[in-house]
């Protein structure tokens, strides 16, 4: 638990654009906590994962769209399926079956908050956030099973966990182990190529995606080595059109399959969240009952 931690109270504005970027959030970050570390891998590359695109696949006329695609044409096919073998392969993806994941998070000039991640294949998920508050130490867990999304107080004292209410997709779809790409055409993911652009120096690829029951995404890859260097992504929130993107900062390496273990979330223009992951240990013993919502041992608490 840091000492260093302390919460903040934020503007309106800020709480509107905060939980604007936790939405984008939910999603982009299941791109990347699925992979996992090493050393510096942008300029890595497979075999053949720099394979040109054919020249009639390409065409720089065609732009990113808001409307999302309805299925998968070949191009994006293609991209995606260097990006894999560019990630590690489908079989070395597949061979990870769990992740314990410890980092910091940063949102906004003031809050910073230590974090653990437990994650499980297929979609058991747990994550708890550690804070200080009026000085006090606090440590919160939101978890999903697989089946019922649960939180709970642990700490200074534990309290009973609750259910979460409301619409719980956005979490659901942050609790599935492996990414949007992975598996996509039986998840209902569909993805499109919306042409060649440049960053900066680099030639990139625009894929466009929308993720089922999900926001649509433009995904931009090195035309080059096929790894992903700026997510977009736009959705209505609160009668706006807020556009946030997620900028990976660093690549690391864990039982041969890339991950992002540092990355930033910008809205507006404006960093709000940055992610900085200490420690990724990959298939280790993680217990189900870690997932398992508790239930009140004494008769007197189940009927409160």
């Amino acid at each position: 638990m840091s000492k260093e931690v302390a919460a903040q109270p934020c503007s309106c504005h800020d709480h509107n654009m905060m939980a604007a970027l936790r939405i984008a959030g939910l999603v982009i970050l299941s791109l990347s906590l699925c992979f996992a570390p090493g050393q510096l891998l942008w300029g890595q590359n497979t075999d053949d994962s720099s394979a040109p695109l054919q020249e009639e696949e390409v065409d720089s006329e065609k732009k990113p769209k808001v409307v999302g695609p309805t299925s998968t044409d070949p191009t994006a096919a293609k991209i995606i399926e260097y990006h894999l073998k560019v990630r590690g392969g489908m079989e070395k993806i597949k061979a990870l079956q769990s992740l314990r994941i410890k980092g910091t998070v940063k949102e906004g000039s003031k809050s910073t908050f230590k974090m653990t991640w437990y994650r499980k294949a297929p979609n058991s998920y747990r994550v708890e956030q550690h804070y200080r508050k009026l000085g006090r130490d606090y440590i919160t867990a939101r978890v999903y099973d697989g089946d019922t999304a649960w939180s709970q107080e642990l700490s200074p004292k534990e309290k009973l966990p609750q259910k979460m209410g409301g619409n719980i997709k956005a979490f659901q779809r942050e609790a599935e182990f492996y990414d949007v790409f992975v598996d996509y055409q039986e998840k209902g993911n569909h993805f499109a190529f919306r042409g060649k652009d440049q960053m900066g120096n680099i030639s990139v690829l625009l894929v466009e995606g929308k993720i089922k029951d999900g926001p649509v995404m433009v995904y931009t890859f090195d035309a080059k080595r096929y790894q992903i260097l700026k997510v977009d992504f736009k959705d209505s929130f609160a009668g706006q059109l807020m556009d946030a993107e997620q900028l990976p900062v660093k690549l690391e390496r864990v039982n041969g399959v890339i991950m992002e273990t540092a990355y930033k979330f910008r809205v507006r223009g404006k960093i709000y969240r940055e992610i900085t992951y200490e420690s990724v240990e990959a298939n280790v013993d993680i217990p189900d009952s870690l997932f398992t919502m508790p239930k009140p041992k004494e008769f007197w608490l189940r009927q409160r």
